[in-house]
């Protein structure tokens, strides 16, 4: 009797779970999910969105290869590179800026940055 109900139990689960994945990929499908393309990496899946819409393709700066930055001198291995949160620590050196501005200033986007020391 015990293992009927588990039988029974066990294929109800399924049944259920069949179902809810069902309704979940119809609703999928079914809502449409806009993107806003100018603050994600990824132009080309943005130009499929817009011409979809029937607008003017995004047109991104030239993909161009750039050397990975390196750190000019050696830091601490006290120095943190990320926050609690998750957020990363960039240090004087570990960046190009001609590179950031060159691929972002297109994009007119806006950031916001907050700078705050700590001393000892």
């Amino acid at each position: 009797m015990r293992g009927h109900r588990l039988a029974l139990g066990l294929g109800f689960c399924l049944l259920l779970g069949t179902a809810l994945c069902s309704l979940w990929m119809y609703f999928e499908n079914w809502l449409r999910v806009f993107y806003v393309p100018y603050y994600l990496p990824c132009p080309e899946i943005f130009n499929m969105e817009l011409q979809y819409k029937g607008q003017k393709p995004f047109q991104p700066v030239t993909q161009s290869l750039y050397p990975q930055p390196k750190l000019l001198e050696q830091r601490p291995a006290e120095l943190l590179t990320l926050t609690p949160w998750l957020a990363p620590i960039v240090s004087e050196g570990t960046f190009n800026p001609e590179l950031l501005q060159h691929i972002y200033q297109p994009l007119n986007l806006t950031i916001g940055l907050t700078v705050f020391a700590v001393g000892k």
